[in-house]
This record gives structure tokens, C-alpha cells and sequence, in this order.
């Protein structure tokens, strides 16, 4: 548009704006804000800001380079093109356009966390002589990077500067094909939606092989988020070999595109990939429809993970109703276990009982080599309001099965009992037997079911009902778990396997591990029950080490004890 064009629209404008009627101005002002917002567009495109990707032609780019260049803020330097980048500029012929470079602006994946490594950006930094400034987008930038940038910031004496923006508007944002992806969308956070970006990078990136997703509510702002993808008829998804999926809502039904009714997002997703090639499925607790639409199907499978299933704030919940429906669910996951082809790795926890174990042996056991049959602790006796309630058990008989049908064992997870305040002797004696195993992790109770206290304190009313409810706590099993009772059973474990094996033990009381999940939580009284884990090895010279893991926070438990949430 040529300036004098320009000016007879702003003379309207002003026009418009002196003698004409209300809508008369509201046209001119509309007219003039897509007028100016196309001069803008038109004067951005004279000056394209071309992002450096792996395919980028170095030779080419630097005959086209000016003062601002985007780096690649992803989350591999190599599939972002960061170190291509790098490289290119590292070249003889490319000092020309070092000392012309005065900005750096960030560009962000348009789905997964960025790396907090990012050596190719310090590396630029070091070889850009008139370097001026940073440009970045405070939300996605690790605070890691951020603490190196300063410090990177400080060697030069202030001679470029970090500018930052919380305008996503702005952003620089590009679909970045890695082997690998990793999404965590906590809705109510800066993480925001990551659902649907992550659904237009799978489409766009065939070679991917791994994905991870998790679906929480992270924040207290609550809106009509997806929980599943927006299928699209005809959408390829890539040949996956490792899928990890929390929360996702496999049920839903959104979409477009289909001839007749829109399919559930398991009938979405098992058109959309050949499930015929995943060798890793890791999953919380899938519904039914989940196992009836993949028996038989996933033909190359040699792990499966099942896990509790994700509650609406990401809190991990077990699975604890005992009705006919219950049971009959409990079946169909085990005939699903048992239909898979011969399995490597099997773990399975948030079942709330034990599955029947013989079938899955009968088809797994002989090529298994790592096991896993766990549950939290207070889960279902919470649930149940029956505080005696205890979490289910392996029995000698059932170890002994595992011992027999899977004689090729080399890693196995399991809840131990124990009880009359000693430790579980014949139990561990029966581990002993196991051949081949090199890996063992136990899980001790915590508290005594039968015996009950009340705190010292209760930040609530003083009313018997109350304190009786939120300032109860079991007492601590006897014995407990400390260095010298986790070396005791480490040494005795080795001692009593005939093949010494067996090189590493850990050993929790409690629910350590357990998922930290949101919402607001207010606790009544500060005396909680602290879960621990030890973890014991086999160094050179058969030397042993235990060692405690001191990482745990009541306040980051989900089974710390009943409290408020809200």
C-alpha cells in the first residue's frame, strides 16, 4: 500500500472521527486497526526471521543472516537444529555475520519441556562479539538456564541484556520431531493446554518412537480442558514402540471429521496407530473398554506396566470396591495379562486385591525377568472406614509359584508381611530360593492397623468426634526399619541365596514414592508417620552399603494420613 494511499484512509479516519455518527467511527477505527495491523505484518515480512532447523542450508542462511538470530529452545540440541546452529556459525566464513548479530530471540517447542542443558546457547553467546541482548518468554525458560544466563550475563559486565516477555502471543514456536516425548499438561498452570499442541507435533513427526503423557488438574482455575485428543478422521499418529499415558480420558467422544457416529478416543487412537509394534505400555488403571478393544492386538508387547489409576488432581487412586463388578473387572484384567504375548517386564499395583497370579504365570513366567506386584498401604482400608483393613499380601504358597513358573527372575517388587513384631524369616527364605535374582524391593507396613494414638496437638476444634477423625495416628510397626536392621536383612538375603546373586535391596516403609497430586490441603496435626526407604548394593570386594533416601515431605504425600482437601 503506497503512503498516499495510507493518508487519504487517515484523513477518513479523522474525518469520521470530527463530523460522522457513532457507527460511522466505529467503522473508520476498525478499519484503521486492520489497516495498521496489515502495515505491520507487511513491514515483519520484509525482515522474515528465519528459525535455524536441522535441515537449514548453513551456506544459504548466512547470505541472508541480519542483526537478530532465533535459537532453538528445545528439548534435544540436535533434533532443534540449536547445534547446527552452533556449528554454523562456528565456521571461518561465518565472522562476518558473528559481528553483525545483536539479538537473540528463543523459540519454543510447540510441544514438550526444553532441555535445561543448552550448551549451544552459552557457546553462541561466547563467539557473538556485539551481542546486545536476550530475548526470552519467562514462562519457559528453566530457571536453571535462567541462573546460568545471569552468570554468563555477569563475565561480560552488562554488555548484552536478558529481556523477557510474558506475552505468548509473541512467541517463536516450532514443531520439534525427537525419538522422544515427554508432556505433563497440569491444567491451572503455565503449562496450560499441552494436549492439542502435542496432537499437531505427533502428526507432523512420523519418526517418533517414545511418548509420555500425564493429565492432571495442577491449578485451582477449573475449566472444560481436554482430557483427550480432538480426533480428526483419517489422523496418522507414529508407529510407537513406549507409551506411558496418566489420567487421559480413554472414554471420551470429541472429534471430527467421521461419516457416522464419532468413535470413543480408544476407537479414535487404535485406527489412528499401529499398535501391532509397541513393545512398552505403561498405563494407570485403563477402563474395560480398554481391554476389550486391544486383546489380542498388541502382538509385540514385551512390558506392561499397570499402575493406580490418576484422579482428577493427579493423585494416584486404588482401586477398592469388592462388588460383583469389581471382581468380574479384576478377571478381565486378568485374562488381558494372560492373552499378551510372553512378557519380559510385568508390573502391576492399584488392583486393591491380588490377581489371580496362575494364568498370568502359565503364559509369562518362563520369559519373565522382572516382576512387580504392589499396593499402597491405608488405600482401601480409608476407603472402606475400616481401620483394621490391611493391604493384600503375597503368601508363601504364591512366592513359591512365582519361584517355579518364572525360574529366569531377575528383578522382583513385592509388598511383605509382617506382623508379631517381628521380621517375616520364612518370607525372606523363601526370596532366597528365587536363582537368578540380582534385584529385590520389598514393601514393609508403616503403621500398626490395631493400635491407635491421639496426637499431641490438633489445630482443629476440641471435640472428641474431630480429634478422633484428623488427629488419630497408628503406631508405628514394630520392629522398625532402620541402617542397622536394612544391613541385618541385606547380609542374611545374600548370605541365604545359594547363587549369590543377589546385588542390590531396597526396602520402604510406608508409601515413599507415592505421587504428589493437587489441590489444597490443610493438616490437622504435624505428627505423621514418616515413610522411609533404604537401599542397600554389593560394592567391589563384597562390600555391602544401606544407605537412607531422605527425600520424603508429608506435605507432598498423597497417603501422609486423612486430612482436609479442597
Amino acid at each position: 500500500m503506497s503512503k498516499l494511499t495510507r493518508f487519504v484512509f487517515l484523513l477518513l479516519f479523522v474525518c469520521c472521527y470530527a463530523l460522522g455518527p457513532a457507527d460511522t467511527f466505529k467503522w473508520s477505527k476498525s478499519y484503521l486497526q486492520k489497516l495498521i495491523g496489515s502495515t505491520q505484518v507487511s513491514e515483519f515480512t520484509t525482515r522474515p526471521l528465519t528459525r535455524f532447523s536441522p535441515t537449514t542450508n548453513c551456506t544459504r542462511w548466512l547470505e541472508n543472516s541480519g542483526d537478530t538470530i532465533v535459537y532453538s529452545y528445545g528439548i534435544d540440541e540436535t533434533s532443534s537444529g540449536a547445534r547446527a546452529l552452533r556449528d554454523c556459525l562456528y565456521r571461518e566464513e561465518a565472522k562476518g555475520s558473528r559481528e553483525v548479530v545483536r539479538k537473540i530471540e528463543l523459540a519454543y517447542p510447540l510441544a514438550g519441556r526444553p532441555s535445561h542443558e543448552q550448551r549451544s546457547l552459552f557457546e553462541l553467546v561466547e563467539i557473538l562479539p556485539n551481542l546486545e541482548s536476550i530475548s526470552y518468554n519467562m514462562w519457559r525458560v528453566d530457571d536453571r538456564v535462567f541462573s546460568a544466563l545471569k552468570k554468563e550475563q555477569s563475565k561480560y559486565n552488562g554488555s548484552w541484556t536478558l529481556k523477557t516477555t510474558h506475552d505468548n502471543q509473541a512467541l517463536h514456536l516450532y514443531v520439534e520431531c525427537s525419538d522422544s516425548v515427554k508432556i505433563d499438561s497440569a491444567y491451572g498452570t503455565q503449562d496450560g493446554n499441552a494436549i492439542d499442541p502435542l496432537y499437531k507435533t505427533l502428526l507432523a513427526c512420523p519418526t517418533t518412537k517414545s511418548l509420555s503423557l500425564s493429565v492432571s488438574q495442577g491449578g485451582c482455575t477449573i475449566g472444560n480442558d481436554p482430557w483427550s485428543f480432538n480426533w480428526k478422521a483419517g489422523d496418522r499418529f507414529p508407529d510407537l514402540e513406549d507409551l506411558t499415558l496418566s489420567g487421559y480420558d480413554w472414554e471420551s467422544q470429541h472429534g471430527s471429521g467421521w461419516a457416522t457416529r464419532r468413535p470413543s478416543s480408544i476407537g479414535a487412537w487404535k485406527a489412528a496407530m499401529n499398535w501391532s509394534l509397541l513393545k512398552r505400555l505403561n498405563l494407570d488403571r485403563p477402563p474395560s473398554s480398554f481391554l476389550e478393544a486391544f486383546r489380542g492386538k498388541l502382538h509385540s508387547l514385551d512390558t506392561l506396566v499397570l499402575r493406580p489409576q490418576w484422579g482428577f488432581w493427579g493423585d494416584e487412586d486404588t482401586f477398592c470396591a469388592s462388588d460383583e463388578a469389581a471382581e468380574q473387572l479384576r478377571g478381565n484384567y486378568t485374562t488381558f495379562i494372560a492373552a499378551l504375548p510372553p512378557l519380559r517386564e510385568l508390573s502391576i499395583s492399584g488392583m486393591g486385591k491380588l490377581l489371580n497370579m496362575t494364568p498370568i504365570l502359565e503364559a509369562h513366567g518362563p520369559s519373565l525377568r522382572k516382576l512387580g506386584v504392589h499396593e499402597f498401604e491405608r488405600d482401601c482400608a480409608y476407603e472402606s472406614s475400616n481401620a483394621t483393613l490391611i493391604r493384600p499380601f503375597l503368601n508363601l504358597a504364591q512366592i513359591d509359584e512365582i519361584n517355579t513358573a518364572a525360574p529366569n527372575l531377575e528383578s522382583l517388587s513385592l509388598d511383605v508381611y509382617r506382623s508379631a513384631n517381628r521380621w517375616p524369616t520364612k518370607i525372606f527364605k523363601a526370596l532366597t530360593a528365587f536363582a537368578n535374582l540380582s534385584n529385590l524391593t520389598m514393601y514393609f507396613d508403616l503403621e500398626d492397623a490395631w493400635r491407635t494414638r491421639r496426637t499431641k496437638e490438633c489445630y482443629l476444634r476440641d471435640e472428641d468426634s474431630i480429634w478422633d477423625k484428623y488427629c488419630t495416628v497408628h503406631e508405628l510397626m514394630q520392629p522398625t526399619l532402620n541402617q542397622t536392621a536394612a544391613q541385618t536383612i541385606f547380609h542374611d538375603l545374600r548370605l541365604g541365596q545359594p547363587s549369590m546373586k543377589l546385588q542390590n535391596v531396597v526396602m520402604y516403609v510406608g508409601d515413599f514414592e507415592r505421587r504428589e497430586g493437587g489441590g489444597m490441603r490443610y493438616p490437622a496435626h504435624d505428627e505423621h508417620n514418616k515413610p522411609m526407604r533404604y537401599e542397600c548394593w554389593l560394592e567391589k570386594g563384597n562390600v555391602e552399603i544401606c544407605n537412607e533416601v531422605r527425600e520424603w515431605s508429608f506435605l507432598y504425600d498423597d497417603d501422609a494420613g486423612p486430612g482436609f482437601e479442597g
